[in-house]
C-alpha cells in the first residue's frame, strides 16, 4: 500500500531571497481562534495562559524596512514593497495565503492602505498599523477621509465594526531633564466607542468618550498629562504646552486642588 499525503507550500520574496512557507490552511480557518494578539482591527480574544506555548505566526509589510525582527515568540516574515511584492493590494492578498495570526501594515497613508488593511480584519486577523495623526479622533476622521464621499459610509461602518483600539503618542520633556517621557492616548472599543468611529456626527465626541471611558482602559492626553503633573514627571509649563486644550487642562489642574512641590499652604488650610 503506498500513504499518499498532499503538501500545500506558499513562495513568496522576503528581504529579497527566496522563502517557502508550508501552509496550515487544512488545519484551522484563517484567524479562527488564534491565540494570543489583541488586534487593532478585528476583535480576535485569545487566551493569555496559551500566549507562550503558542507558535504565532506574522507578516510584516513596509515600504522601507528598517528594522529587521528576528524570530522569538513567533515567526515573523518581512516584505518590502517594490523588491519583495508590486503592492499593498498584491501584498495583503498573499500575506493572508500565508495563514498568518497577525498582520503589520508600516502605515496607513491611502485609499488602497486601509481597503486591503479592512479587507483581512473583516476576515478575523489581527490587522496593526500605523498613522501620523494628533490624537484619536483626527485618526479616525483621516481614515474616512481618505475615501470619496460617496464611499465613506460603507467605510465608516467597516470601521465602527473592526476598529479595535487606537494609540496615540507625544514626548514630552522631563521635569528633571533626563530626556523625555512618553504621554499616551488611548481609545479602546466599547459600545460608545464604536458608535462615535461609524457615526460622523459623533465623533467629535470622542474625547468625551475617551475621558469617561477610564473603566475600560481609555484616557485622553490631558488626563495623562495630569497624572505626569501630580507625579513630579512633568511641569506645569511643559504640560499645558503639550496639552490638546490648555484652558480645559487648566481646569483640571484647578479642580484637583494641586499645588507645586514645597508650596506653602494658604492661610485658610493652616
Amino acid at each position: 500500500m503506498i500513504a499518499i499525503c498532499r503538501r500545500r507550500f506558499v513562495v513568496f520574496h522576503q528581504l529579497d531571497p527566496v522563502a517557502i512557507l508550508e501552509s496550515h490552511e487544512h488545519k484551522r480557518a484563517p484567524g479562527a481562534g488564534n491565540p494570543c494578539v489583541i488586534a487593532l482591527w478585528r476583535r480576535v480574544r485569545f487566551d493569555p495562559v496559551q500566549f507562550d506555548k503558542a507558535e504565532i505566526a506574522a507578516v510584516k509589510i513596509d515600504h522601507q524596512i528598517e528594522v529587521v525582527h528576528h524570530d522569538k515568540q513567533a515567526t515573523v516574515t518581512q516584505r518590502e514593497l517594490g523588491s519583495d511584492t508590486r503592492d499593498w493590494s498584491r501584498a495583503l492578498r498573499a500575506a493572508m495565503r500565508q495563514d498568518p495570526d497577525v498582520i503589520l501594515i508600516g502605515e496607513l497613508r491611502d485609499a488602497e492602505t486601509v481597503r486591503a488593511a479592512l479587507s483581512a480584519a473583516e476576515t478575523g486577523h489581527a490587522v496593526l498599523s500605523s498613522m501620523h495623526t494628533t490624537d484619536a479622533r483626527e485618526t479616525v476622521l483621516r481614515l474616512g477621509e481618505f475615501f470619496p464621499s460617496h464611499e465613506q459610509p460603507r467605510v465608516r461602518a467597516a470601521l465602527g465594526a473592526s476598529l479595535e483600539g487606537v494609540v496615540c503618542q507625544r514626548l514630552v520633556p522631563r521635569a528633571d531633564g533626563a530626556g523625555r517621557v512618553c504621554v499616551v492616548e488611548v481609545g479602546v472599543r466599547d459600545a460608545r466607542f464604536a458608535e462615535a468611529v461609524a457615526d460622523p456626527d459623533k465623533t467629535h465626541d470622542l474625547p468625551e468618550v475617551l475621558a469617561e471611558g477610564s473603566w475600560s482602559g481609555m484616557q485622553t492626553f490631558d488626563q495623562h498629562l495630569l497624572a505626569l503633573v501630580q507625579d513630579g514627571t512633568v511641569d506645569v509649563r511643559t504640560a499645558t504646552m503639550a496639552a490638546s486644550n490648555p484652558h480645559d487642562f487648566g481646569v483640571m489642574l484647578r479642580r484637583t486642588g494641586w499645588t507645586p512641590a514645597g508650596a506653602v499652604a494658604d492661610d485658610g488650610a493652616r
